[in-house]
């Protein structure tokens, strides 16, 4: 996991826009998972920008939305599809028949699940999934529960998730109050995964996603065991000390507590594989890190988040990269 903070929301549609760029650059004929929702909106519009300016080609590519409201048609301007074909779809070159959304139309729950199920299996996995982070940190529209799904499923929307998208409607009776959405392992499938967090309003729930325990209860903790993660997060105001994923240590902590500690996890859970970690900026941190990587063998990739910035070593030179500003 490798989180990018930046200063404003331009910021983050732009850095997110050129990964998504730097991708289709590399492959044509890419498949891109694709999120609706405020946050990924100036993403589309770079990439939009980019297609106009000659510097993407867009005709290989193949798309896939992560969900669609059960009930609208495509045609409904509330709808995904709606959504997409407004603001990325109808403005570049893309082949419409290689863009998938879930159909919302069909009414039967387990046939439209079990339809794009298939068809996520022929296409297979995306090779950049682009998420938003809900204020209850679903993610697509996996709702906090008591397990992570699979697969494509029917969910019940939360009531946090549909105040949260009363406004894109005339009232609050008009949102559904279920929707498709592709399951948590397809997306952990995906080869990379790109987070767009935007907002405030958003602090907390991201610390609760990158920091806290893995549960279904935040769907979006899931990440943290996905070995190419990228958080973009708009804002000032840093996530103080704090280190996540398979080291399980709490935010205070002292350097020789954390590394027994977090020693024993990566011990008890990969043995001697690569595990990430990341810590925030402080001289503790740089100590803890080196004297960590040194103890499981130089097994383990250190990932700093230093005033935002993403410091990152698979080396022996763990040192090299704690790199304080000022």
């Amino acid at each position: 996991m490798q989180i990018c903070k930046v200063k404003n929301y331009q910021e983050l549609s732009r850095k997110a826009a050129n990964l998504i760029a730097a991708q289709i650059i590399l492959k044509p004929d890419s498949i891109l998972g694709l999120a609706t929702g405020s946050s990924p909106v100036g993403t589309y519009e770079h990439l939009v920008e980019m297609y106009e300016n000659g510097d993407l080609d867009f005709s290989q590519v193949t798309t896939v939305n992560l969900d669609e409201y059960k009930g609208l048609a495509g045609s409904d301007e509330q709808s995904y599809r709606y959504f997409m074909n407004t603001h990325l779809f109808h403005k570049i070159n893309i082949n419409h028949a290689n863009t998938y959304v879930p159909n919302g139309t069909e009414p039967d729950a387990e046939k439209a699940c079990q339809a794009y199920n298939e068809l996520l299996h022929k296409i297979g996995p995306a090779d950049i999934q682009i998420l938003g982070l809900g204020h209850d940190g679903h993610i697509g529209f996996n709702e906090p529960s008591d397990h992570f799904e699979n697969e494509t499923h029917c969910v019940d929307l939360t009531e946090t998730t549909i105040q949260a998208n009363k406004r894109f409607f005339d009232s609050e009776k008009d949102v559904p109050k279920q929707a498709y959405t592709m399951g948590i392992g397809t997306i952990m499938r995906c080869r990379k995964i790109l987070v767009v967090v935007s907002g405030k309003d958003k602090a907390e729930i991201l610390k609760q996603v990158i920091q806290g325990p893995v549960t279904p209860e935040v769907p979006g903790s899931i990440l943290q065991f996905h070995p190419e993660v990228l958080h973009t997060k708009e804002g000032r105001k840093m996530l103080s000390n704090f280190v996540y994923n398979i080291c399980g240590c709490s935010g205070d902590w002292k350097i020789d507590s954390f590394v027994e500690e977090s020693i024993k996890n990566i011990r008890e859970k990969v043995g001697n594989g690569k595990v990430l970690c990341a810590l925030s900026g402080g001289v503790d941190s740089s100590v803890a890190a080196v004297l960590l990587s040194k103890a499981v063998g130089n097994q383990l990739t250190c990932v700093f988040v230093d005033h935002g910035l993403l410091r990152k070593n698979e080396g022996d030179e763990v040192e090299a990269v704690f790199r304080p500003e000022g």
